[in-house]
């Protein structure tokens, strides 16, 4: 015998009426009746339920979404969701858009990229960016005011390096800039983009663009060799004798060494000594007397010069002894002036090598007066007769490292 039940429900602030009924055969079916007793919204009265069973093979029940594989039900194409006060207001589904935002340009990358050193002085500046970019926003500066949206500066960019022409693109993307002279020998640069460029669309970037640190240019100092000392500070080296120091510079065609001591000009039975590392060298130094030293790396060249001036060469360890050298150094390139000496070497002599192995120091071969003294590096030997070499210099000719700033292996 079939009854009959009605009892009233408030869902998601709003009342319905909910009749349950049931059936001889046991089932029993849910029917839902809305009423409405929200407040209304700008579109009308708004009515939810939530019932809690559905009898599929209800002709009667109707639903916006629709249904998966395993009968779960899915979001219809709006969705109602309280607002601030309580109330509820209609937004689009998921994934939905009303139309698509122009994401804002980025850096991508720069060449030389951050924290490079090494970096050729001769080098032009990349900066590539995430999208294709309007050229006629990407602007430089052809004098040293920082003008341009794109700037290149050592100083923080009180002043930008100049640059030969307005930037050049290939895809409105990568974008490259030419320094109108070389850079300056180790020194830090940094790159800066102003937001005031765009994309082709028209959208600027969100900031400036400034690399943190920056690219570090390699070393390089041309020395004149003219008896004027005009060795910068940080390629003067301090040796294991105070007072007695040397030099050393190099470009890209030769390694220049000097020595400032109050021997210099003196004794014809003293020397200055330089040993250059190289392939196929030897740890056996060279006689000088009975002074015959031995040397911490594999030494392939020998130059030498008489502290008097008198005389001066070069000799190469041909696997089995110290030779003449294949090449000899001209009377030009060997400058003496009162305490100072100073001379140079092509890198074509000496190998051309990309690492420099460097030990230099003083001696006197005199007959119960033999002594070395003045090491380079300092920590190398203690000043006496025929000391051992124990340490050296390696300069890395395409680094960005100072001469005076490398410590001695």
């Amino acid at each position: 015998m079939a009854w009959m039940r009605r009892r009233s429900a408030a869902i998601g602030g709003l009342a319905a009426s909910v009749l349950v009924l049931a059936c001889s055969e046991g089932e029993a079916r849910t029917s839902v009746t809305p009423t409405t007793t929200g407040e209304d919204d700008t579109t009308g009265s708004i009515t939810t339920f939530q019932p809690t069973s559905i009898d599929p093979t209800d002709p009667t029940l109707t639903t916006s979404g629709s249904e998966d594989e395993t009968g779960t039900g899915t979001t219809g194409a709006t969705s109602i969701e309280p607002d601030s006060d309580g109330g509820s207001t209609a937004g689009t589904s998921e994934g939905s858009s009303s139309g698509s935002v122009d994401e804002p340009p980025s850096v991508q990358s720069t060449t030389p990229a951050e924290l490079m050193s090494g970096v050729a002085a001769d080098t032009t500046i990349e900066v590539t960016f995430s999208e294709v970019m309007d050229p006629a926003t990407v602007t430089t500066n052809v004098g040293t005011g920082c003008t341009g949206a794109l700037q290149v500066s050592s100083d923080g960019f009180v002043t930008c390096v100049a640059m030969t022409s307005a930037p050049s693109t290939g895809d409105d993307q990568t974008f490259v800039v030419t320094p109108a002279e070389p850079l300056d020998s180790a020194t830090t640069y940094q790159i800066r983009v102003l937001a005031t460029v765009t994309d082709v669309g028209g959208t600027p970037m969100d900031a400036d663009f400034t690399t943190v640190t920056g690219f570090i240019v390699r070393y390089f100092h041309t020395i004149d060799i003219d008896g004027t000392d005009d060795f910068n500070m940080d390629e003067i080296l301090s040796s294991s004798t105070p007072g007695h120091t040397a030099r050393v510079a190099w470009d890209d065609s030769y390694l220049y060494l000097g020595f400032d001591s109050p021997a210099v000009g003196g004794d014809p039975e003293e020397w200055m000594v330089v040993y250059i590392g190289g392939p196929a060298g030897t740890s056996q130094g060279v006689m000088y007397n009975t002074q015959l030293p031995t040397m911490p790396f594999d030494a392939r060249w020998h130059l030498r010069w008489r502290l008097d001036g008198t005389f001066w060469g070069a000799l190469e360890w041909t696997g089995a002894a110290w030779q003449d050298a294949a090449f000899t150094i001209p009377a030009a390139d060997v400058i003496m002036m009162g305490s100072f000496v100073e001379l140079r070497v092509p890198w074509a002599d000496i190998g051309d090598p990309a690492y420099l192995d460097l030990h230099l120091g003083l001696l006197n071969e005199q007959d119960f007066g033999e002594w070395s003294w003045a090491a380079v590096p300092d920590t190398s030997y203690g000043d006496g007769y025929d000391p051992a070499y124990s340490h050296f210099l390696q300069f890395d000719r395409f680094g960005s490292t100072l001469p005076a700033n490398v410590l001695p292996m």
